[in-house]
């Protein structure tokens, strides 16, 4: 039942059209594998801080604020408008000839003049300027702590491939071991000198060996896809190129 239930979870995940796949059945292509990886700290800081939308995102934030700021100081001064018109009247007794003076362009017009305010007080100005610091401190705090995170994320992800990794050895060594008891369990059958329920045993302490490798194999693997997650780099990882229309 699990396997069944784990097989319409991937193909859901990898089709569109449930119907079309429900009758397949899941045979997976190549055994479970781990590959070595060179782990480099420094390099995936680097990549979380460049790459990652979340931490992007914050950095503009950030650069709003400091565009607020300008925008609010701008108006606690005063304001100097120029203002300018120019156009063609249409002066006469009839609509049409009216109409026709403004295509003729026989009656220009033009004015000029400016405008000069000065706040007095300015008091929702102060408060929007002092507002606009405050938010812009936020955003920096804002993105430290997204910056710090990033760079904990990243190397709890690391050290926790490493150590999976390491497991990798450990219930492959276990599993070895378990193939050769049962195989000298087998033949100390076949002479008389255990029983079936000793070879019974350690059929499944081999059974469990089995599952406990597997079970680091994928956790290894998943660790890896956590980490290029936690860097931002799921993409290229997989060679992948994302075009938006």
């Amino acid at each position: 039942n699990n396997v069944a239930l784990q097989e319409n979870t991937l193909k859901d995940l990898i089709s569109d059209d449930f119907r079309k796949w429900h009758a397949l059945d899941v045979i997976p292509a190549e055994n479970l594998v781990a590959v070595p990886t060179m782990f480099d700290l420094q390099e995936s800081w680097k990549k979380g801080l460049v790459m990652r939308p979340d931490y992007i995102q914050a950095q503009l934030d950030v650069k709003r604020g400091d565009i607020n700021i300008k925008y609010s100081k701008n108006q606690l001064f005063p304001a100097l408008d120029l203002i300018g018109q120019y156009g063609y009247t249409g002066q006469a007794n009839e609509y049409r000839q009216a109409f026709g003076n403004i295509s003729d362009q026989s009656n220009p017009f033009w004015a000029g003049g400016a405008s000069l305010s000065y706040p007095l007080g300015n008091r929702a100005a102060r408060y929007n300027y002092k507002s606009a610091k405050a938010q812009r401190e936020q955003a920096q705090l804002l993105l430290k702590q997204k910056e710090q995170q990033i760079m904990v994320e990243i190397d709890n992800a690391m050290k926790q491939a490493l150590s999976d990794f390491s497991r990798i050895s450990a219930t492959h060594e276990a599993r070895v071991y378990a193939e050769d008891a049962l195989r000298a369990e087998e033949k100390k059958l076949e002479n008389g000198k255990s029983t079936n329920f000793q070879v019974l045993q350690l059929q499944r302490d081999l059974t469990q060996r089995r599952v406990d490798e597997i079970r680091a194999l994928a956790d290894y693997n998943n660790d890896l896809a956590q980490l290029a997650f936690r860097e931002g780099n799921n993409l290229e990882r997989h060679n992948l190129g994302l075009e938006i229309r």
